[in-house]
């Protein structure tokens, strides 16, 4: 949203409803049970959702600034 100049409050209004959620679904005692299944097994263990979904997140903004100013979605999506 910083990239397209929204306002900071407008963009916190926007996703509070998402945080809520989020927060629902990452339950406190679901935090530590991968890590810790890999230390049992006396295994490594990298978390790579993050850099993925940064990774999709900045082909997705090269897409979308490839195209012209009055492309449609359809031309986005093919």
């Amino acid at each position: 949203m910083r990239a397209a100049e929204v306002p900071a409050e407008v963009a916190r209004e926007a996703v509070k409803n998402k945080y809520r959620v989020l927060d629902i679904q990452h339950h406190p005692e679901n935090y530590d049970q991968v890590p810790s299944a890999a230390k049992k097994l006396g295994l490594p263990l990298l978390t790579i959702h993050s850099p993925c979904d940064e990774i999709g997140r900045r082909m997705i903004v090269q897409a979308i600034k490839s195209l012209d100013g009055d492309a449609t979605v359809r031309q986005l999506v093919f």
